[in-house]
């Protein structure tokens, strides 16, 4: 069976994004390990360094869910704004309109 040029370097790509996850599966294992050799060492408490990383991750994150919060309820706001105008500009009962 003969592939593509295009199939060929699909394949490829895929081979190489499967080696950089298995290679960096490894060095999570690793990493986990030394951690778990770290908390037996130090009276079963994580590493501070690691307490102030996740300290650090966890503050980003709130940041962010803070900012997509603000950016979506300003967004509804102006979505209502922008729907009251036009029915604003559709009434035609001068009791019911507002200048």
């Amino acid at each position: 069976m003969k592939l593509k040029n295009d199939e060929k370097i699909w394949i490829e790509m895929m081979a190489y994004f499967a080696n950089v996850v298995v290679e960096n599966m490894k060095l999570i294992e690793g990493l986990v390990e030394q951690i778990d050799q770290l908390k037996l060492q130090e009276t079963n408490e994580s590493p501070k360094w690691l307490s102030k990383l996740l300290f650090a991750l966890s503050e980003k994150e709130r940041a962010n869910l803070s900012n997509d919060l603000h950016d979506s309820i300003l967004q509804e706001q102006l979505q209502l704004l922008r729907e009251m105008d036009s029915i604003h500009k559709i009434v035609d009962d001068q009791a019911l309109r507002i200048d």
